[in-house]
């Protein structure tokens, strides 16, 4: 494996390096008509995004700065690297044709005679709209005759207008771009959250305007030196070293971008996130809510020593409203049952225990108006058949240990599972939770293996011999190690 990661990033950059002046080269000679540049720019975007991938993997490695369990970055043609490089050509082609597109747009203000400025461009588009080609060769085979594009009259020109809108618009296309490619390291450090991660957080907002600077004017100065008399003996090879110039400025700046999040310093999104359940007093509430848990369950199940009263759970959802979202447990529950508790218990969802399975769970949702998280009890792979269907019947899946057959409670009991199972269940995007036997000493571990969106804890959080009971230095051991795992 080590030598195909070798092999390809050898590829990789190569290709990056010179993508783009196989393009330009191909412009220039006429082997390349409009329709095929812009394919050919296309493919420098996904080169260009596949290079900086394994250029930031190499640098969550070498920092010791990779997430989830990794000990190798995860390659651009994984599933995290396919999602984020689909992300990473929408930014550069955009970026790319952005500039391009303010430039022009801003440079009609520059120039007396806009029909001049546009001539060239509007001709080879106009032939390609209409005929599907701009390319005189294949437009002379058809019989249509090309006219030449009028030159510039440079002396119209407002250049320090022109430069302004330039650095102006290119300021903006890179400041975005800069903002929106701060994701890319963190997918390797935490692979599951980073997707969704703003940038602005990470860099801080001054960083990426430095960051965006730092792009246009390293830009700027590489065309000027490029333009240089002494270079133009250089003839196609100049192409080629601009090319790979470019890539080198590119690299630069996402090394910027990388060295900022990959910092100790900066602050990351939560890996995952804790759900307590069978919570019974305010105090324990309290403890909850100020210790970070973004969910808390109130047990609405007789045969449970975590079972609360309506009456009770309503104060207790009073306090918590607008602080933490609010689950009930419910198990097998009626129809009657759920209009009767909803009338009294102002909940945000219901976590459901039904042996109809999908169906059920679509009925609830649909009777409630509130959203479901589905449990699945789980003891092998085989106990995972049902999951595609009820994760399209749900809002969420909860995964928890199969309960023994002479147990009365459907959860909380306490026991595990091997969590290795549910690399077979076909999540999909679903948000899930963990639980089963989880507690302080081992949720870090179980998060590392699974990655979960959620972990959920009962008894795990409870005293030492008082089931039900609650132990509010358990609970904030939990929490902070799920914070930090």
């Amino acid at each position: 494996m080590t030598v195909l990661r070798t092999l390809s990033q050898i590829i990789i950059f190569g290709s990056a390096a010179a993508a783009p002046a196989a393009v330009y080269l191909g412009a220039q000679s006429g082997l390349l008509d409009l329709k095929n540049a812009i394919y050919g720019l296309c493919v420098v975007a996904v080169l260009y995004h596949a290079a900086a991938w394994e250029f930031t993997g190499l640098m969550a490695l070498r920092r010791g700065q990779l997430g989830g369990g990794l000990a190798q970055p995860a390659p651009f043609w994984s599933g995290p690297g396919l999602r984020s490089t689909v992300l990473g050509f929408s930014i550069i082609f955009a970026a790319v044709f952005g500039w391009i597109g303010l430039t022009m747009v801003g440079s009609l203000l520059t120039y007396a005679d806009g029909e001049t400025l546009w001539g060239s461009l509007g001709a080879a588009v106009g032939d390609f709209i209409e005929y599907g080609s701009n390319d005189p060769r294949k437009l002379a085979t058809i019989g249509v005759e090309t006219t030449q594009a009028p030159a510039l009259d440079q002396q119209a020109v407002n250049q320090s207008a022109l430069f302004a809108v330039i650095g102006v618009s290119g300021m903006l296309i890179a400041y975005f771009f800069v903002r929106a490619w701060a994701v890319v390291p963190l997918r390797h450090r935490r692979p599951k959250k980073a997707f969704t991660f703003h940038a602005w957080s990470a860099l801080r907002g001054l960083s990426a305007v430095r960051a965006a600077l730092a792009l246009v004017v390293a830009t700027g100065l590489a065309v000027w030196l490029l333009n240089l008399s002494a270079f133009a003996a250089l003839g196609a090879y100049l192409s080629l070293i601009g090319s790979g110039l470019a890539l080198v400025i590119f690299l630069g700046v996402t090394w910027l971008v990388a060295d900022k999040i990959l910092s100790e310093t900066t602050p990351l999104p939560a890996r995952c996130y804790a759900k307590i359940c069978g919570v019974k007093t305010p105090e324990i509430l309290e403890e909850v809510i100020q210790n970070g848990a973004t969910h808390v369950g109130f047990v609405f199940f007789e045969k449970s020593p975590r079972n609360v009263d309506f009456e009770t759970a309503a104060a207790l959802c009073q306090q918590a409203k607008g602080r933490i979202s609010r689950v009930g447990l419910v198990v097998e529950p009626t129809d009657d049952f759920l209009d009767v508790l909803l009338a009294v218990v102002d909940l945000d969802m219901l976590q459901v225990h039904a042996h109809d399975g999908a169906a059920r769970f679509a009925a609830i949702r649909e009777r409630t108006g509130l959203p479901v998280i589905a449990v699945v009890s789980v003891a092998d792979s085989d106990d995972l058949a049902a999951v595609p269907a009820i994760r399209k019947a749900s809002d969420g899946l909860l995964f928890d240990a199969k309960p023994p057959k002479n147990s009365e409670l459907p959860g909380g009991n306490a026991l595990s599972f091997d969590h290795r199972v549910l690399a077979a269940a076909k999540i999909g995007n679903t948000p899930w939770m963990l639980a089963g036997g989880l507690n302080p000493d081992n949720v870090a571990k179980a998060i590392t293996v699974t990655q979960p969106t959620y972990v959920d804890v009962s008894s795990g959080v409870e005293k030492d011999g008082e089931r039900g009971t609650k132990d509010p230095e358990k609970i904030r051991a939990f929490l902070a190690a799920v914070a930090q795992a």
